[in-house]
């Protein structure tokens, strides 16, 4: 489902500066299902992006919002593995870096040291699982936070960018080859920004998209649809969190690579 967007310059009079106001449509007008059955669907996956502070999202992070909210209908560990690493990624107002998924994005570019780096990157998704209980019972312990940061080249945003898509694009199905391809675009256009956050947002969403990540995320979607379900609805993600990172955690021995 394609968004349509119209972009309005407005000016208020005529010695002022015109301002920009975009705002998205689905050309698509059918309304959504509030729960088609599927545990993971684009009502729980917009509802949990709710959580991020809107002032703080660049219009592709928007048109990559909405690709991720429409995955949901045929890729359900897609959508919902999308979902946790934006709100990890944007939740501290401090951006670290993508150290992590970087190696995770060079190791499957080049077919060496996977399994390892798929560890440590599941390790790094439970920290935004953490990291997004935080945002929801206490704000502002987040908010005034920096996030992760390792040692590595650039911050991790130096990485086999257009590699890992062309595997990613390569494996993926009829299904979902044009969602995940519009992604692609709008990861693309993140990486090459100026802005930290949006470089981080690129680099993890990449790496969360990556064949043994979402086959992870596939055997432990039960934990990651409650956690993601509760999030939604306005509860208490905390056990539900931790069951979510418990089961990420065990699943990630049972992935080949």
């Amino acid at each position: 489902m394609l968004p349509l967007i119209l972009v309005l310059f407005l000016a208020q009079n005529a010695l002022s500066l015109p301002y920009t106001n975009v705002n998205f449509y689905n050309i698509e007008n059918a309304p959504s299902i509030p729960d088609n059955g599927q545990l993971i669907n684009s009502n729980v996956t917009t509802g949990a992006l709710e959580w991020i502070d809107g002032g703080d999202v660049p219009l592709y992070l928007q048109i990559l919002m909405t690709s991720v909210n429409d995955i949901a209908a045929v890729n359900q560990a897609a959508a919902a593995i999308q979902t946790i690493v934006i709100l990890g990624e944007t939740a501290p107002g401090i951006p670290g870096d993508a150290c992590e998924a970087a190696a995770l994005i060079n190791a499957s570019a080049n077919n060496a040291g996977l399994r390892p780096s798929l560890v440590r990157f599941i390790q790094r998704i439970a920290g935004y699982i953490d990291t997004i209980v935080r945002l929801v019972n206490n704000p502002n312990s987040v908010r005034y936070s920096s996030g992760s940061r390792g040692n590595c080249l650039g911050g991790g945003r130096s990485c086999q960018f257009e590699a890992a898509w062309d595997r990613i694009l390569r494996e993926s199905s009829p299904y979902d080859f044009g969602l995940l391809n519009e992604e692609y675009c709008a990861a693309k256009r993140l990486s090459t920004a100026w802005n930290l956050r949006s470089n981080n947002v690129a680099t993890a969403i990449t790496a969360a998209t990556i064949p043994e990540v979402r086959e992870v995320v596939r055997l432990g979607l039960p934990e990651v649809g409650e956690f993601l379900r509760v999030l939604s609805y306005g509860g208490n993600p905390g056990p539900a969190g931790q069951a979510a990172k418990a089961a990420l955690l065990q699943r990630v021995s049972q992935v080949k690579c």
